[in-house]
């Protein structure tokens, strides 16, 4: 009866958090929809550079799938301090491969929606925030993994609320003024927000011995504010001290990312 509850419980926890985070992507284009001054083309465009901004969070998501599978084995094993060694190396490493992606569409953006149709081409301002509204939710995955392993999905359906909360109010403030770039803008910084306030408010109960950098991933996206080409001037310098450095990686770290690409 009582195992039955947990999983009753952690299933439903678990299927509202879902919701909430399916319900949140597309926050700003409904306020943007449901605006009576905007023209529902402003929509359309917001729409396009929504799904186009996506690919990149959706590799993100298939090596966290990934990572979760090496790292419960090892958790429900009894090997707990060696799962979190692993989770927080390849959390660090795979976060600075999608933002090193993110970086470069965000850089090349004037340049690849030439392809588009003259009247989307306008969005291209559009993909900083965007971006940085899906990444904002997709490095919040060592907080989710370690709420699963813990059994506490609340945390994460806790996060949607708070994103989605943030997101509404930035866009009642900024869709007035700035149109479908304020929208833009309230999605990035407000999933930003509410996923960074309550992954470390959760990490830091959960008392779990993070090294600051790991924790330094959630503050990555704030990147994607900058203009293009100083975001990719400064990635380039960040880039370059992380690998060069022990900041955020020891020596076995970086072997042991090293060794798993040689093994892809």
């Amino acid at each position: 009866q009582r195992i039955f509850t947990r999983l009753l419980t952690f299933g439903l926890l678990s299927v509202l958090g879902t919701a909430l985070w399916s319900a949140n992507a597309h926050i700003s284009f409904y306020m943007i929809y449901r605006n009576g001054v905007l023209d529902k083309g402003d929509a359309g465009v917001f729409f396009t550079f929504m799904r186009l901004s996506h690919p990149v969070v959706l590799l993100a998501h298939a090596a966290w799938a990934v990572l979760f599978v090496h790292v419960a084995r090892r958790w429900e094993s009894g090997r707990r301090k060696e799962a979190m060694y692993v989770l927080e190396t390849a959390y660090k490493g795979i976060a600075v491969a999608i933002m090193t992606l993110a970086i470069i569409v965000y850089a090349l953006a004037p340049y690849w929606v030439l392809i588009l149709r003259s009247e989307y081409r306008v969005g291209a301002c559009l993909v900083g925030p965007l971006l940085m509204s899906f990444l904002s939710v997709a490095f919040m995955a060592l907080m989710t993994m370690i709420a699963r392993l813990r059994e506490r999905p609340a945390a994460i359906a806790a996060a949607a609320m708070a994103a989605g909360a943030a997101n509404i109010t930035l866009g009642l403030i900024w869709i007035g003024p700035y149109g479908i770039m304020g929208a833009a803008r309230a999605a990035g910084v407000g999933m930003f927000l509410g996923v960074g306030i309550v992954s470390v408010v959760f990490l830091l109960l959960s008392r779990i011995r993070l090294h600051w950098s790991t924790l330094g991933v959630l503050l990555l996206p704030a990147i994607l504010l900058l203009p293009p080409w100083i975001a990719l001037a400064f990635w380039a310098v960040v880039l370059a001290v992380l690998l060069r450095t022990g900041l955020a990686f020891t020596k076995t770290q970086k072997h042991m990312l090293l060794s798993g690409m040689k093994n892809v």
